[in-house]
């Protein structure tokens, strides 16, 4: 089993257990998978739940050994909504482990640095052949973005022609689900995935544009962090110092 596959089941046996518990999924930082370990970096103090332990003075930081027995079958978690389907590796940390972070908590992902638009383009493909998820959904604004790829995976990925065109997209699924958030009385995004089986319901919208999207930046921004926050996100490239970026974004320099 992979190191992501391990993290696959881990999240899913998770999940089961919140759902029995009845909290709402921790909002989630960083994901980090090592070679003994795996460990969720969370933004709030919570009680972990098997497979993961927790220090008491710690409560921010889930620990899950690589070896643990605790992972419960596939016919207990294969029915169970993806966790954390926006989840996106970004590199490696200064030990070697593999360091992921969850899109849909994070909202914006601004890269920048000679080699963003490499960086993009492999995003896009991670995005688009995640194993995380049963269902995604990746918008590409511009033919240039990662060529071809839309044809390949015509399931999960759509090639808009403008940012015009993914800011709808994208605003039409914020939309649709907070209608749904509001019919089922789910206070959040992390609640309703702790609830009923209504997977395809939550169903991430990650919207990809290279350079050249300032003129909807505003109104791309205001649509990923209007309240309750649906499945929608951002990765975006441009130069160091691009305008209008909030506190909120997150920012990648990223080197060839």
């Amino acid at each position: 089993m992979t190191d992501t596959a391990k993290l696959d089941a881990v999240l899913r046996t998770t999940a089961v257990h919140l759902t029995e518990a009845g909290p709402a999924l921790p909002r989630l930082t960083a994901a980090i998978v090592g070679e003994r370990d795996i460990v969720l970096h969370l933004d709030d103090p919570a009680d972990p739940v098997p497979p993961f332990t927790a220090a008491p003075d710690n409560l921010q930081r889930w620990i899950c050994p690589t070896t643990t027995r605790d992972l419960l079958p596939e016919t207990e978690t294969n029915n169970v909504d993806a966790p954390y389907p926006a989840l996106v590796s970004l590199g490696w940390d200064p030990d070697g482990r593999l360091v992921l972070v969850d899109l849909e908590h994070i909202g914006h992902l601004h890269l920048t640095g000679p080699a963003r638009d490499r960086v993009l383009r492999t995003l896009a493909l991670e995005l688009a052949t995640s194993e995380f998820t049963q269902h995604i959904d990746v918008g590409l604004v511009g033919e240039e973005t990662t060529p071809g790829l839309e044809e390949e995976l015509p399931e999960r990925v759509t090639l808009h022609r403008s940012p015009g065109q993914g800011l709808a997209a994208l605003r039409a699924r914020h939309s649709e689900q907070q209608r749904a958030l509001s019919l089922l009385d789910a206070a959040t995004m992390r609640h309703a995935r702790t609830g009923v089986d209504t997977a395809a319901a939550w169903t991430p919208y990650l919207l990809l544009l290279g350079d050249g999207f300032e003129d909807v930046l505003d109104e791309l921004l205001e649509a990923v962090a209007d309240e309750p926050r649906s499945a929608t996100a951002l990765i975006t490239t441009g130069g160091e110092a691009s305008p209008g970026l909030p506190e909120s974004s997150w920012t990648l320099y990223a080197e060839p």
